[in-house]
């Protein structure tokens, strides 16, 4: 009985006797036990409980060769008793957060609050007397109103263009996102099939292909690896690549990189169990972490699934937290209205004083009058005068015209197709000197192909299809390319272009690779079929690729790539391919 037998048969055996043991008797909770492990400890636990990584696969209805069936019920049955692999974010915040956050610039306050002064001295009138003591007429009365209003309306003007504006950028940098996130994909068996399957997709029990370059999707053991270092520094700080093993230390953590090597893993956590889910929700929740399943809790008192872990309060989301540092153009509008305010204040509290000094002179020292209760509205004019001279100072249009042209120049670079999140990063932006940017995939279409190549001693090129490549070589160099490759990198070969409209195939995986492979299918031959002739589980050893060594080796059987041949001698074949300096000094 082969191990998919035997995975068929325990999950048939459980049907059979009538007990929901859920999944060979897994449940979160003891899954979540090997999270907490590592090292020989994490081995010895699934040595002494589950016998290894393959038989945890197979009493999870999995199988460590062809991964899961695929099928819906199943995949949904996962999801209710494990969770999905997806973190529920915090709701986007409301105008009416935005509008809070653009009213607290300081030259906003400032204007708001001289508008306000404004406002209510415009409805004290005190009567003007001339100077025979008659009460003269004021044609402005009941204007006064005018101008603490323009200078609320240009702040309403202000606040509400930036908060839409910042709105506006945040739904579409959130679709952004989503449409990032629903099109990162990782290779995964499915029915004996290597599919690119959305992360989002993934359940426990899925087996996972990973190799140098991709991101851990999901908690994971290690079913079969070749030198495998993972950069866990975004988790646990540690600078360090750490090995990974079946042997030594099988398990993978979600959010890490393979710096190094390529294998296959089982995924035992997913969302908001995964380590990579929690860390995420504590930063969104700010919540300490308890230790128990984020699942909603069932009649046996063990829960199902990730939804008891949404919250309602986002809300609520602490002000402080949010860190935010002001643009140098902000912060010099600021230091701008401090000193005008400053200068305002020094230049009305002059004009205060000046114009008590002149009406006390004029009135008890020149004409010797005696005080009089009817003085107290001339002292009070002289207040509003002060006051009006610091409104005055107050440049309310500066803030709208520095607020106007910021919007004017983010329109300008979304026509340029350049999203622009903060109106402040167009001060960034229009600053910047020197760009750099990634070439591979950003300037260029990231697909490669082999053009020319040097064999025997002569040169062969794309344009002549490779004519008059030796037959001698054709059969030792499509197995070296094909074995001495990973096999998550393949290339689906378009040959339809009438019906799809597309000239090009598609390459999956390492790009230089996918090129070697497609150089295999120019020569006529099938790197499917020789990879099928001698899958990974015979190799010997892979050294995988690495940026010091600068090159993969993979050593194979003699038998395996001699069997048609009378050659039976034991022996092993090693394959090599890397950077040209590399190999030639060896």
């Amino acid at each position: 009985m082969d191990v998919d037998e035997l995975a068929l048969t325990s999950r048939q055996d459980s049907l059979d006797v009538g007990v929901d043991t859920g999944f060979g008797g897994l449940t979160l909770g003891s899954l979540r036990e090997l999270q907490g492990l590592k090292g020989p400890e994490l081995c010895e636990r699934i040595r002494d409980s589950y016998g290894s990584v393959e038989r945890l696969c197979i009493q999870l209805a999995s199988s460590p060769q062809k991964g899961l069936s695929g099928d819906s019920e199943d995949l949904n049955d996962r999801r209710r008793e494990f969770g999905s692999n997806y973190v529920e974010p915090n709701k986007p915040k409301g105008v009416h957060r935005f509008l809070w956050e653009a009213f607290k610039d300081l030259t906003l306050i400032i204007l708001t609050v001289a508008a306000i002064v404004s406002l209510g001295l415009s409805f004290y009138h005190p009567p003007k007397t001339s100077a025979n003591g008659d009460v003269e007429s004021d044609p402005t009365k009941g204007l006064e109103w005018i101008e603490g209003a323009a200078i609320l309306s240009a702040v309403v003007v202000i606040v509400v263009v930036t908060a839409v504006n910042n709105w506006s950028k945040e739904k579409q940098f959130r679709g952004l996102k989503k449409t990032i996130d629903d099109n990162h994909t990782f290779s995964t068996l499915r029915s004996s099939e290597i599919l690119q399957l959305t992360t989002r997709d993934l359940v426990v029990g899925d087996v996972c292909l990973f190799k140098y370059g991709d991101t851990v999707p999901a908690d994971g053991l290690i079913i079969q690896s070749n030198d495998v270092r993972v950069d866990e520094s975004l988790l646990t700080g540690e600078t360090s690549l750490v090995k990974k093993s079946a042997v030594t230390d099988p398990l993978l953590l979600s959010g890490s990189h393979v710096m190094e090597g390529s294998g296959r893993m089982l995924v035992i956590a997913v969302g908001v169990n995964s380590l990579a889910g929690k860390v995420f929700k504590l930063t969104m929740t700010g919540a300490s972490m308890t230790g128990k399943p984020e699942r909603n809790k069932n009649d046996d008192g063990e829960g199902k699934g990730d939804k008891g872990n949404d919250d309602d309060d986002d809300d609520d989301e602490e002000e402080g937290g949010e860190f935010s540092v002001k643009s140098i153009l902000r912060s010099k509008l600021d230091k701008i209205a401090m000193q005008i305010g400053y200068a305002g204040l020094a230049v009305a509290v002059a004009a205060f004083v000046v114009l008590v000094i002149r009406f006390c002179v004029e009135m008890f020292v020149v004409r010797k009058l005696p005080w009089d209760s009817s003085y107290i509205q001339d002292f009070v004019s002289f207040i509003i005068i002060s006051i009006t001279i610091l409104v005055i100072a107050i440049p309310e249009g500066l803030p709208l015209a520095v607020m106007l042209s910021l919007a004017y120049s983010v329109k300008k670079m979304m026509a340029d197709n350049n999203l622009v999140r903060h109106l402040d990063a167009c001060e960034t932006m229009g600053s910047a000197t020197t760009i750099c940017s990634d070439k591979t995939g950003t300037l260029t279409m990231n697909r490669m192909t082999v053009v020319k190549c040097f064999i025997a001693g002569n040169s062969y090129q794309t344009d002549d299809n490779f004519r008059g490549f030796p037959k001698s070589q054709l059969e030792l160099l499509s197995f070296a390319i094909s074995v001495n490759t990973n096999y998550t990198s393949r290339v689906i070969f378009n040959s339809d272009v009438a019906s799809t409209g597309v000239s090009y195939n598609r390459q999956i995986g390492n790009k230089t690779e996918c090129a070697l492979l497609g150089f295999v299918r120019d020569l006529g031959v099938d790197y499917a079929a020789v990879r099928q002739k001698v899958p990974e589980e015979s190799f010997h050893k892979v050294y995988t690729f690495s940026s010091v060594q600068k090159r993969m080796s993979t050593v194979v059987p003699r038998r395996a790539v001699l069997a048609s041949d009378d050659d039976t001698r034991p022996g092993y074949l090693l394959f090599t391919k890397g950077a040209a300096e590399i190999l030639v000094k060896r």
